[in-house]
This record gives structure tokens, C-alpha cells and sequence, in this order.
């Protein structure tokens, strides 16, 4: 059981309440897939090394918890608290594989969705900036007023959570890895369905793109 396991005072990871409901929904949510993983135990100690978050809440529905139980000197068990996770997030990424991936990814939990967009933004936003600095040139020369028609033209969004993991799934169905001409081809597909797609700009306002 979770309350049979002491967990480590020098854990130094800290879990935010996103991570924490993202966790939870995963776990034990109506679309989780339960415990995909293990706690990692230290029986030398009688200490946790790895596994904080998921104990927590396991402790909170008095759940059993699958652990992974070695024995590790106390100098051993200070390196692997200090380079577990680190050395995971030394792996890189391979853009396509993610992209391809994430396609197939279904999540109602808003905190899940909004995960799984933030990994999406995070490994295309590189590649993105790029893409976005050729095409429009040096920012510095960029006259900070808005131009109707012109060639630059910053539209933001306000959008919850919920609507934020929408709009990246759809970006990312377009199978367009530039955000802007994603944005456009839904854009041009929802203006063709509507027979309004020969809309010119002169019938556009300011505040109709503010």
C-alpha cells in the first residue's frame, strides 16, 4: 500500500496542480489507462526514490501501488534521485514521430489535452520560429501598427484550455508544419463549405480581426 512507503525528503521534483490533475486523469480518470508504470523503492533506505506524484494520489483513494523494490546505498540513491529524470529529458525528439503520434491521440480531460499541446507547441515551436522569421523577414523593421492586407499581420487568440488542445489537433491534422499556413488551409476549407470563400478583404474591419 502507498502509506507503507516513506517518500524521499531530498526529492527535489515539484509537481504543479496541471501535471498533478494531468497525472490524476491518467490514472484514474474515465479515459485513464491506470498504472503504466512503477514506484521505484529503496529497501536499504525505506525510502522512495521515484514515484512522489503517483503515491499521492494513490494515498488519496487508498489504492495499492505497483513498486519496484531494489537496494542502493544512501551515496547510490542520491544519484539516481539526481539524474533519474534528467538523464529522460536528455533524449531528443523526433518531430515526425510526435506529429504522427499525436494525430492518434484521443483525451477528453482538459488538463491531459492541454498536456499533450504543450508538447506539440514545445517540439514544433523550434521549427516553427524558423519558418516564420524567413517568411517574415526582420521583426525590427515591422511597423507596430496593424495594416489591413499587408504582408504581416499578428492575429491573437484568446482561447481556455479546452479550445487550445482543439485548435492544436487541428493545426497538426492539416499535416502542415507551418502554423500560419495550417491555420489558413482550415480556414480556406471552412470558407469553401460556407460558399463565402471569394470574401475580399475589402469587406473586413479592424475590429472584425482584433
Amino acid at each position: 500500500m502507498p502509506d507503507s512507503l516513506d517518500p524521499n525528503p531530498l526529492n527535489w521534483r515539484k509537481h504543479p496542480p496541471q501535471q498533478t490533475n494531468a497525472m490524476d486523469a491518467l490514472l484514474f480518470g474515465e479515459d485513464g489507462v491506470g498504472w503504466a508504470g512503477v514506484l521505484l523503492y529503496n529497501e536499504e533506505t525505506g525510502r522512495l526514490i521515484d514515484g512522489h506524484l503517483r503515491q499521492e494520489l494513490a494515498l488519496k483513494r487508498n489504492d495499492p501501488v505497483p513498486v519496484l523494490i531494489g537496494s542502493w546505498t544512501e551515496a547510490q540513491e542520491k544519484k539516481i534521485l539526481a539524474t533519474f529524470d534528467p538523464i529522460a529529458g536528455m533524449a531528443q525528439t523526433d518531430k515526425e514521430a510526435l506529429d504522427a503520434l499525436l494525430r492518434d491521440v484521443e483525451a477528453s480531460d482538459p488538463d491531459v489535452m492541454a498536456m499533450l499541446s504543450e508538447m506539440a507547441e514545445g517540439d514544433l515551436g523550434e521549427a516553427v520560429a524558423r519558418n516564420e522569421q524567413t517568411q517574415l523577414g526582420n521583426m525590427d523593421d515591422v511597423d507596430n501598427e496593424r495594416q489591413l492586407g499587408a504582408r504581416m499581420h499578428l492575429v491573437k487568440l484568446a482561447l481556455y484550455v479546452p479550445q487550445v488542445a482543439v485548435v492544436e489537433k487541428a493545426l497538426l491534422t492539416t499535416g502542415n508544419r507551418n502554423r500560419g499556413e495550417a491555420l489558413m488551409e482550415i480556414c480556406e476549407a471552412y470558407l469553401g463549405e460556407k460558399g463565402q470563400f471569394d470574401i475580399g478583404l475589402q469587406d473586413l474591419s479592424e475590429d472584425k480581426l482584433a
